[in-house]
């Protein structure tokens, strides 16, 4: 599976060349790229974590957008959605959805087995997520293998043996999913905190602050990353004195389309040095 930073490259360079000219002076019509992602898979209330690429291609001149995929979970063969209408705005970027895509295999035939219904794509650049659902009864959401949340981030530090509490409102919280993991079981999460700060006697924020091998599960919550203990890194170095303990990452998508795709956000919280710290954050401004 290719790295996060290699499909984000490519995603930028997608959104900056549709503007720009090819060889022969004229503007370019159609873009596409591979996207490593995770579905997060929930069929009758059973949830599964998979791995697949998604390959997406804009036609600018149609005004659609196709999308081909492949995960055993949903569909023994690869399976593309076409002509899908392609729309945009300054809030979602791009964004495409279809009640009912066409669904066909990889030579183009139609698989009368696999109804994909209720599609919707967004993509901005730097976030990349899908949803549709699956002859009826599996629910499928896709996303890339990294998010940062920092849109009306709020971190509140509160001492476990009672006072006031300490409250942070410019924290930045990335979480990332181990790259190439098909197994659920084999799937760790890492999250990185910056600019944030515990405590107003703190005289300068941290930043690269690493904790590393949380375990990745899913409910009805949505993405779970736990850990009862673990060192943080700052700046690559073991910080042992500040070991978090009871660890719960919940990435809540509200299993609505557009709150979904609209304010998808992360509640963060974990013990620390007698400390307790609870932090909401969103990937998108919260209208």
């Amino acid at each position: 599976m290719k790295k996060i930073f290699a499909f984000l490259s490519l995603s930028l360079l997608m959104i900056s060349t549709t503007s720009c000219l090819n060889n022969d002076g004229n503007q370019e019509n159609k873009q596409s790229f591979v996207a490593s992602c995770y579905n997060r898979i929930n069929t009758n209330g059973e949830y599964q974590i998979t791995a697949a690429n998604y390959s997406v291609e804009f036609d600018f001149v149609a005004g659609t957008v196709a999308v081909t995929t492949n995960d055993p979970e949903i569909c023994a063969s690869t399976y593309k959605l076409s002509n899908i209408p392609l729309k945009m705005s300054g809030e979602k970027g791009y964004y495409f959805s279809s009640v009912a895509p066409v669904v066909t295999n990889s030579a183009g035939a139609e698989i009368p087995a696999l109804k994909i219904t209720d599609f919707y794509g967004q993509f901005t650049g730097v976030t990349l997520k899908f949803s549709y659902t699956v002859n009826g009864a599996t629910y499928v959401y896709a996303s890339y293998t990294e998010d940062t949340y920092d849109k009306k981030s709020t971190t509140t530090v509160t001492p476990l043996k009672g006072g006031e509490p300490f409250i942070w409102n410019d924290a930045s919280y990335k979480i990332t999913l181990s790259s190439g993991k098909v197994d659920a079981k084999a799937i760790t999460a890492t999250m990185v905190v910056n600019n944030v700060k515990f405590s107003d006697k703190m005289p300068i924020t941290l930043s690269d602050m690493t904790v590393e091998g949380l375990n990745v599960s899913a409910d009805n919550r949505g993405m779970i990353y736990t850990a009862e203990s673990v060192v943080p890194k700052l700046q690559g170095v073991e910080q042992p004195d500040y070991t978090l303990s009871d660890i719960e990452i919940v990435v809540r998508p509200s299993f609505n389309i557009e709150d979904y795709f609209l304010r998808e956000r992360a509640n963060i919280s974990f013990k620390c040095m007698g400390f307790e710290v609870n932090a909401e954050a969103y990937i998108y401004n919260v209208q």
